[in-house]
């Protein structure tokens, strides 16, 4: 497990301190998928970078495995460091060797036999899919390929932990999606916690498990992820919510549904109730039409959730007893 606790990280620009973490507390579990997402400035790269003391906190504890590594120095604060791999946006191969030497560059000076390096680097080629790609440069690879190799010599020391700062946000969205598969076989097959940093709300509700919302530097909103979309809280929150939430009313269509009669709503359908005939029951039971504006059904970390505005036409009692039915039969309703 990773806890952060009352983790602060400040820099001195031109222009004046910068608080880039503020007294961040959060904890993530063995084995998940964790999403740190914000816009930018937010201040996810320098938590990140925290988690292994790339760069080291002003104040705070950080656990990784109930060990506070902000006491480590030397030799131990590298072996923990194995333990905890990293890959970045930009790569971060050497242009002058080829993919195996690139790969293996983290064996290099651990006294391991060469036999053993070419067996492991030929394994992790294999796990990431460049097996023919073995003596190419970098030059001669895609973005997808580079951030594969980046990948294999982030399991070479055998983590525990890896780190992913804006992974996939030098790439397209085919290729991204190609690389958050891998990055879910990773977790699924070698159980290896993964950190996640990214400004797509997409790329959390792709694959993370819970999520961490970062505001100038400050948590805005944690939980997981199917709840935070859901029922975020935090404006920002809501704000990333709407870019991947898979349903879209611009606001011409949504104010012409305004000036007519009736109240325009939007439900959110939680695991079950997805599955339930509710509006035709209360169009039988209250007497009211529902004119169907737009809708979404998804799942997410393997639950149900389908989102539906739809202006509510009828008598204005009526509706509010509709309204008061949904909420206890599991339906988040909003008047927007």
């Amino acid at each position: 497990m990773i806890e952060l606790i009352g983790v602060t990280k400040a820099f001195e620009t031109d222009h004046g301190r910068v608080l880039a973490a503020d007294n961040v507390s959060l904890k993530i579990e063995k084995g998940e998928i964790y999403g740190i997402i914000g816009f930018s400035g937010a201040g996810k790269s320098t938590l990140v970078r925290c988690i292994n003391l790339l760069e080291r906190p002003d104040s705070g504890k950080v656990l990784v495995g109930g060990e506070d590594i902000t006491t480590l120095r030397g030799r131990a604060l590298r072996e923990k460091r194995r333990k905890i791999g990293m890959i970045f946006q930009q790569f971060n191969l050497f242009a002058t060797r080829t993919v195996e030497d690139n790969v293996a560059f983290p064996l290099r000076y651990r006294k391991i036999p060469k036999t053993a390096i070419r067996e492991k680097v030929t394994r992790l080629l294999a796990i990431v899919g460049l097996s023919d790609k073995a003596k190419s440069y970098p030059s001669e690879l895609s973005g997808g390929q580079k951030q594969r190799v980046a990948i294999a010599r982030a399991l070479a020391s055998d983590p525990e932990i890896l780190l992913c700062d804006e992974a996939t946000s030098a790439l397209d969205p085919q290729t991204t999606e190609q690389i958050l598969e891998l990055l879910k076989k990773l977790n699924t097959e070698l159980g290896i916690t993964i950190v996640l940093i990214t400004h797509e709300m997409q790329v959390i509700k792709k694959i993370c498990h819970s999520v961490t919302v970062l505001e100038n530097g400050r948590v805005a909103e944690s939980g997981k992820v199917y709840d935070i979309f859901a029922n975020p809280k935090a404006d920002v929150t809501r704000s990333f919510a709407m870019t991947a939430g898979g349903l879209s009313v611009s606001g011409e269509a949504l104010e012409k549904e305004r000036r007519l009669p009736g109240k325009v709503l939007k439900l959110k359908f939680l695991d079950d109730s997805a599955g339930k005939a509710i509006i035709s029951r209360l169009s039988r039971d209250y007497g009211i039409d529902f004119n169907i504006i737009n809708g979404n059904i998804e799942t997410i970390d393997g639950r149900t959730l389908g989102t539906l505005v739809v202006r509510a036409e009828g008598d204005e009692d009526k509706i509010e007893k509709a309204i008061n039915d949904m909420s206890e039969n599991g339906v988040k309703v909003g008047v927007i």
